[in-house]
């Protein structure tokens, strides 16, 4: 018995000390991330991927257990969104938006059974050329000591990425189906002729994925220093949109009626008449791709080019907590 005992505290102590040898040499930090070419408009992938209530469409774990309960909060597609779940396979967490800045969708995950944990990771969708589009799916955990050694045996990137895969195979299917169609959340798009305008600001090239914390904090700084000399609501011009290195050349501005009483380090914009195409957005920022794409279909059937950007943010955040009453008009200036 004595002899059996110690058998028993030995192979215990073996194992011990593989699971610390193997949480010592296994990374605690993992990343998984999978990518996929989609022959759709990028608008429609986009509200695929970030309106939780399309999941059912092409989510692999839904597709797995379509009985699962999801429960929905927020506007879906604008941060702060998301869903709970529960289910027999799936198991229960909550899956939330944690922000949009150009094309990414930032979420945050909280698993709560079969084991507590949490994930966080990105959906984004950019142009792939010839109407394509590459949408990407990526994942990323904190994995402490000792559970990171079971990374030896059960691979989180071939478990995770096989569902990642399968997911993003869904999507495509549903996509080039016809199946989803775009909800622009906007008013018909149409040609207009954009009157004569004069606004002040600040022009500067950012990161995308800081556009609405330098929006933020200049439009803030701007409007106090125009004061009364403010006519209207805040715009945004976007001059490029470099999606290779990832950044916007833009200025945060507000028309003015008196240029005569401008701060210094504000600059003066002077936007002559010119042809645009339109589109208004109605509601939060999230179904925002869905506009813009809806513009750029319009002028690639005219023929029309683009010299720049406005986007008029009739009523925003500053004057409407409510983002389901949020209006956005969005031009196009044309050559």
């Amino acid at each position: 018995m004595k002899r059996f005992l110690r058998i028993i505290g030995i192979l215990l102590l073996i194992i011990v000390l593989v699971i610390v040898i193997l949480g010592i040499v296994e990374p605690k930090d993992v990343t998984v991330e999978r990518s996929l070419v989609i022959n759709a408009p990028r608008e429609v992938v986009w509200e695929q991927m970030t309106n939780f209530k399309n999941g059912p469409n092409w989510d692999p774990w839904y597709k797995l257990e379509p009985t699962v309960t999801r429960t929905y909060f927020g506007t879906d597609g604008q941060p702060g969104s998301g869903y709970t779940w529960e289910g027999k396979k799936t198991g229960k967490g909550t899956m939330t938006d944690t922000g949009i800045a150009g094309n990414k969708m930032s979420y945050k995950l909280h698993f709560e059974k079969p084991w507590s944990g949490d994930a966080s990771g990105f959906y984004s969708v950019e142009d792939a050329g010839n109407g394509t589009v590459k949408a990407t799916w990526n994942y990323y955990q904190h994995m402490s000591f000792p559970m990171n050694a079971m990374q030896a045996f059960m691979s989180m990137d071939k478990m995770m990425g096989a569902q990642f895969d399968s997911g993003l195979n869904n999507l495509k299917r549903y996509a080039e189906s016809n199946k989803a169609t775009a909800g622009s959340g906007s008013a018909m798009v149409q040609d207009v002729q954009l009157a004569a305008r004069t606004y002040a600001g600040i022009r500067k090239t950012v990161p995308m994925a800081d556009i609405s914390k330098v929006y933020g904090e200049t439009a803030g700084m701007v409007a106090k220093q125009l004061g009364s000399a403010i006519s209207g609501p805040a715009a945004g011009f976007y001059y490029t949109w470099d999606t290779v290195k990832h950044v916007t050349d833009m200025a945060v501005v507000y028309p003015i009626s008196d240029t005569t009483k401008i701060a210094k380090g504000l600059t003066i914009y002077h936007i002559n008449a010119s042809p645009a195409v339109m589109g208004v957005l109605k509601g939060g920022y999230g179904n925002e791709m869905a506009v813009h794409g809806a513009i750029n279909k319009h002028m690639a059937e005219k023929n029309q080019t683009r010299s720049m950007v406005i986007e008029e943010y009739v009523v925003g955040k500053q004057q409407e907590p409510d983002s389901n009453k949020w209006v956005t008009n969005i031009y196009y200036l044309t050559k």
